[in-house]
Formats: C-alpha cells, structure tokens, sequence
C-alpha cells in the first residue's frame, strides 16, 4: 500500500499591521509594587554625660583674716625718725598718738615674703594710704571713737591723725602688699603711716585680747623671756582663738 504523508502544519498567520501603523510593542507585565515599610529607627542613645574634670588644685592666695599690716607700714620712733613694719623689733618706741610713746612687746604675727590682701585707706590730708586688713581695728571720730573693723570703714567716716586731729577717708579699695606684721604695744595703740589704729581686732574681743595678753607682758617687763614666748605667736595665730568670742566689726 502506498505510504500516507505526513500532515503539513497550517503556518501561523502573520500579524498584519494597518500601512502606517506601527505594532505597539506587547506590554510589560506590570508588578504591583512592592509594599515598602518604613523603616525601624535606629535606636537613639542618651548622651553620654560627660563628667567635667577635676579643676587642678591651685595654691589659695593667703587669707586676709589674719589682722596686720603690710611690712612697708611705717611707724615713728621716739627720735623722730620711720621705721618700715618690717624692721620694727620689740623694744622699739613708737608713736602711739599726741606726745605719746609706747614699746612694742610682742608681735602677733610677722610673716615677710609673701603677699596678702589689705584695705586702702585714703586720708585727705595725708600723702600715703593706710594698708590694714579688714578685720583690724581703728578709732573713728565720727562715730564717737568707737574701734571699727577697718573693712566697715566708709567714704565720709572721720579716722584720727597722729595730731590727735580727724580727718576724713575719701576712698576705701582693696589692695595686695607683701608682708603681714601686727605689733603690741603696752599702750594698746599705734600710728600708723599718721593714722591712729588698735592693736587689737575681731579675731578676739578686745578686752578679752588686753587680758590674755598681760602674761606676755609681764614676762617682755621681767625679761623672764616673753619674747621668746611671743615668738610662738608670729608664724599665726594659735589654735584655741579659733574657739574665742569674736568682736564686733564696730566695738
């Protein structure tokens, strides 16, 4: 028997496009887009606290509570002539007011070499201030001579001269000098570059100050040795003033 051919496939009819028309070129599948989420935050940290350094320790300028005057303080020697603070030994003579001379026995403090805070006292009248710490003492007429703290001094106050005059303060400033010197004389008082002052401030009371002073006193009259003894004191002030009764800044 004859052999049966093999069936020819229908060829697919090509696409036929309108002269003119361009073919549209078959669309890509669209994706729907993707869902996008927002993003975790980033966790946050607290700032770190920083912890300010120590500020490294600085040596504190000496303080002014310890009563005195500068070394370059002047006072008047019985013949008339000056003496800087910081040449004055116990024994000397020196002016105490009008006419009238005191020795100094024994010095409270006397520290040279370094510097220390101070109030400036200017005087009308005088050529150099007077250099006192605030806490020292001095008789002011205006207020009926009472002792006032030199840092309770004002503008206006009337202070005394070595005349036994007043005369009137026409500026108080802070000012720094070298040395810290306080003599005692046996009258209590001293001038001062021609200024009156006390020997005595608040650290103690004034009359419990005359008080525990006369042992140092008797012993200086002796010559049993209260120099030496007062020599104990100048490098400060002991501990046990520190438990005294204090004086008022106007006494």
């Amino acid at each position: 028997p004859a052999p049966i051919p093999a069936p020819t496939p229908a060829p697919t009819p090509a696409s036929t496009v309108a002269p003119g028309e361009t073919a549209a070129p078959s669309p890509e599948p669209t994706l729907a887009p993707d869902e996008t989420m927002t993003p975790n935050p980033e966790p946050t940290l607290a700032p770190v606290e920083t912890v300010a350094p120590a500020p490294t320790p600085t040596e504190a300028p000496p303080a002014s509570s310890d009563p005195c005057f500068p070394g370059s303080a002047e006072v008047e020697l019985r013949d008339g002539s000056f003496r800087r603070m910081d040449q004055l030994e116990v024994g000397d003579s020196v002016r105490v007011g009008p006419n009238a001379f005191s020795h100094v026995f024994f010095f409270s403090h006397r520290h040279s070499g370094r510097v220390f805070d101070f109030v400036r006292l200017e005087v009308s009248g005088l050529d150099q201030p007077l250099l006192l710490t605030e806490n020292h003492y001095l008789p002011v007429a205006s207020r009926s001579h009472q002792l006032v703290a030199a840092g309770a001094v004002r503008v206006g106050d009337s202070v005394v001269l070595a005349s036994g005059k007043a005369a009137t303060v026409i500026s108080t400033l802070e000012a720094r000098a070298e040395g810290l010197f306080n003599p005692h004389t046996v009258d209590g008082t001293l001038v001062v570059n021609g200024v009156m002052t006390s020997c005595y401030t608040t650290s103690v009371v004034p009359w419990l100050a005359h008080v525990l002073l006369r042992p140092v006193y008797w012993m200086y009259r002796a010559k049993l040795g209260g120099q030496l003894l007062g020599r104990l004191f100048e490098g400060g002030q002991p501990a046990f003033v520190a438990i005294m009764p204090k004086g008022a800044s106007v006494y």
